[in-house]
């Protein structure tokens, strides 16, 4: 397989998923990418939404930030095919459309809470 010998000749690691192969650098995850970005980046809240077993370290990211003091959610994408994501994340949404639709209704709260803010 092409993608594997890729993986081979660049030093990458191939990780498979449901209907994808993820190629990364030994030792990283997503888990270790979204620590170190919100470790970059003033930040008062983070939120990871996954829908692949591959996201599972993303998910102890935030459960460990979250222990660390900062607030955090885990948003699995759920689907019958990765049941048990579901049991690792903080909220389960149906599918992509559920992400989209908790998404748009995070931004019209704050849409919401920032004219309150300024009429008052």
């Amino acid at each position: 397989m092409p993608l594997l010998t890729l993986a081979a000749d660049t030093g990458l690691r191939a990780e498979p998923g449901r209907l994808v192969i993820e190629l990364r650098p030994a030792g990283a995850d997503k888990g270790t990418a979204l620590t170190e970005l919100a470790r970059q980046r003033q930040r008062s809240a983070i939120m990871f939404c996954g829908d692949d077993l591959g996201d599972l370290p993303a998910f102890a990211a935030v459960r460990r930030l979250r222990a660390e003091g900062l607030p955090g959610l885990a948003v699995c994408s759920g689907s019958a095919e990765v049941t048990n994501l579901a049991g690792e994340a903080d909220l389960v949404v149906d599918g992509p459309e559920g992400v989209a639709a908790f998404l748009a209704g995070i931004a019209a709260e704050i849409g919401r809470s920032s004219a309150k803010v300024r009429n008052s």
